[in-house]
């Protein structure tokens, strides 16, 4: 009897497996096709090239992540994902990013870091899906590391110095942090 129930079953669950895996992809490929839709509220996705893509992705990494993050989810800036900025119209996006905002955000074309061309392509670009950043797995941190001062040579006391009151200040174009003394207004190392 159970055998017999058993071959009953088998083609009911292949046949709701298939159904399951099939439904799945049809989500996916919906979901991804609305991303693209005209939805109204939603300014409709503007289209760059492959090219136009990784130019963009290289000024906004240079940028706008260390603000908005690497996914524009959000970090000291706001959450920045197509979501929130196909709100927006393009002159608005290339004017918030040519002016700036009172919220902090640097005037990028004010300042003269980003020409008119750049802020238009950065606006369309923060209104496509977010490129993936690639993996930084432990096998490739251990592949960069580097010791830069030995074990053996590292000091074995605290500093003479008020090390609490220490202080770091990144130098974000020249890729550098600096380290100050709070008591004597003394860089300590850069």
């Amino acid at each position: 009897m159970n055998r017999r129930l058993g071959f009953l079953l088998l083609p009911i669950v292949a046949v709701g497996l298939t159904a399951c895996q099939q439904s799945t992809q049809v989500k996916e490929e919906a979901a991804a096709s609305v991303a693209k839709a005209k939805v109204p509220g939603l300014q409709p996705v503007p289209s760059l090239t492959q090219e136009e893509m990784d130019k963009a992705a290289y000024i906004y990494f240079d940028r706008c992540s260390g603000c908005h993050g690497a996914l524009r989810q959000g970090a000291t800036g706001p959450n920045i994902t197509p979501a929130k900025t196909r709100k927006k119209s393009l002159a608005k996006l290339e004017k918030i990013l040519w002016e700036g905002t009172d919220g902090g955000m640097p005037g990028w074309g004010k300042d003269g870091k980003l020409t008119k061309a750049e802020t238009q392509l950065l606006a369309k670009f923060v209104q496509n899906e977010p490129p993936q950043p690639p993996p930084w797995g432990l096998k490739e941190m251990m592949a960069s590391w580097k010791v830069h001062v030995p074990v053996d040579k590292r000091p074995t006391k605290p500093p003479a110095r008020n090390w609490q009151n220490f202080f770091g200040v990144v130098q974000r174009d020249a890729g550098k942090v600096s380290i100050v003394d709070g008591d004597t207004k003394e860089i300590i190392s850069t």
